[in-house]
């Protein structure tokens, strides 16, 4: 009896005693990293439907760990096996198997950074989401004007531009281009809060119409103490039933836009273009940061209706109307404001291209000091009546106080209402010896000394 007894505990002691040790051995093995604390880190790509085994093995080739065996047993004693995440992983062997485990388990993925500057559009947010490798910009493109993609987001409108809200984002490498627009959206509405929202509403704007402003805003300038200032400018012209006149609402409206604007294209109506449209063009012309979306809500108290950028692009210059030292400016010019309003009536006329509107004041300066004919067809049209759009030999040669083919000095009056641009131009030329321009076929204009 005593030899059957010794014959059953000896074995189930040694039993006891083994699976003690490998318990004791896998729970060592479990909390002892495979390396030490300076260890690089490695990317593993856990596939979907990979098997712990393969996990396993990858990890054990990587030297990430010391036993493939010890770590499958782990994971499936703590019922982990069946619970690994698909992702891309940043692993090392300064960490514990267990620590390995519980990341793939909580599928805690490598994360990629996507930084979205303040005042990009959709277009240009997708070339940096294929740039990243998030996906093609066709893709992101498709998706971000998809109108049911933005209904189901919570936004009526057509598009999401407006509403990709600028910040720097870290996503896994396998996002989809809708994960990261609603990521970009969930955020918009982080920044634009209840109470931005009631403001909105004092102001008789939309949340869509405070976004448009603001991507205006954000276009105009990347000063942020000039915000409010320019955001005064747009509601005191929005009050007064002005057009805006913004130039980069043109540009959005411009499909393939080459960096040159042109005159045609400020008069070529589009829903974005605001030298032709009333009011806020049709949606936001990029995506406004919050400083932006602030200003369009809270301007300054102006009385400012004009903006004119400074050459240096440092400051803007604000105007309510013709200022003092304008009048002050055009006395020394010996003109008065009348003739000041003349000419820059006529330089609106000559070209919509901001940047040659100094240039061309130039010229019809220095043509007045040489008591030359300022010969502007603008002017000649003026003074048609029932103009059929066709100028011909006939009304450049017949007399009339506008045509300043046949009279010399300024017409009897403005032909156009002048821009606060054109009015600076006229008193503020650029300092040139042209007297002759013509216009080149893409609009643009050739300046000639003699």
């Amino acid at each position: 009896m005593r030899k059957t007894v010794l014959f059953v505990v000896i074995p189930l002691f040694i039993i006891v005693c083994a699976v003690s040790g490998l318990v004791l051995e896998l729970k060592i093995f479990a909390m002892t990293p495979a390396g030490t604390t300076v260890s690089k880190s490695i990317v593993v790509n856990v596939t979907p439907g990979q098997t712990l085994k393969t996990t396993a093995d990858r990890l054990h080739k990587e030297n990430i760990i010391k036993n493939a065996a010890k770590f499958v047993l782990i994971a499936r004693f703590k019922g982990y096996d069946k619970r690994l995440k698909a992702g891309e992983y940043l692993l090392s062997a300064a960490m514990t198997p267990m620590q390995l485990l519980a990341i793939m388990v909580k599928g805690t993925v490598k994360l990629y950074k996507l930084t979205i500057p303040e005042g990009y559009s959709l277009y240009q947010i997708a070339e940096l989401v294929d740039a990243a490798n998030f996906g093609t910009k066709n893709d992101f493109i498709k998706a971000a004007t998809d109108t049911a993609l933005a209904r189901k987001n919570g936004l009526e409108e057509e598009t999401f531009e407006g509403y990709l809200f600028p910040d720097t984002y870290f996503f896994p490498k396998e996002v989809t281009v809708e994960k990261i627009i609603s990521t970009m959206v969930r955020r918009f509405w982080a920044v634009f809060v209840p109470e931005w929202q009631a403001r909105a509403k004092d102001l008789g704007l939309s949340v869509h119409q405070v976004v448009t402003l603001a991507s205006i805003i954000e276009k105009e300038t990347g000063a942020s103490f000039e915000r409010p200032i320019i955001s005064s400018v747009f509601h005191n012209r929005l009050k007064k039933k002005m057009r805006l006149e913004s130039d980069p609402t043109v540009i959005y409206g411009i499909k393939n836009f080459d960096g040159n604007l042109t005159r045609k294209h400020l008069t070529t109506r589009t829903p974005y273009n605001t030298y032709k449209i009333r009011g806020l063009p049709i949606g936001p012309i990029a995506n406004p940061g919050s400083a932006s979306l602030e200003a369009a809500l809270y301007p300054d108290n102006t009385p400012y209706i004009f903006f004119v950028a400074r050459k240096d692009s440092t400051q803007r210059r604000f105007w309510t109307v013709f200022v003092p030292e304008w009048q002050a400016r055009a006395k020394d010019l010996g003109l008065s404001v009348h003739q000041v309003v003349t000419l820059a009536s006529i330089i609106e006329k000559e070209t919509g291209a901001s940047f040659e509107r100094p240039i061309i004041s130039s010229v019809f300066h220095n043509r007045l000091k040489k008591k030359m004919r300022l010969e502007s067809d603008p002017t000649v049209i003026y003074g048609i009546t029932n103009f059929d759009g066709h100028l011909t030999r006939k009304h450049l040669t017949t007399r009339t106080p506008y045509n300043t083919y046949k009279i010399r000095g300024l017409p009897i009056g403005p032909i156009a209402n002048p821009g606060s641009a054109s009015l600076e131009a006229a008193l503020y030329p650029d300092n040139t010896p042209y007297i002759f321009f013509v216009a080149r076929k893409d609009s643009t204009i050739n300046f000639q000394p003699t």
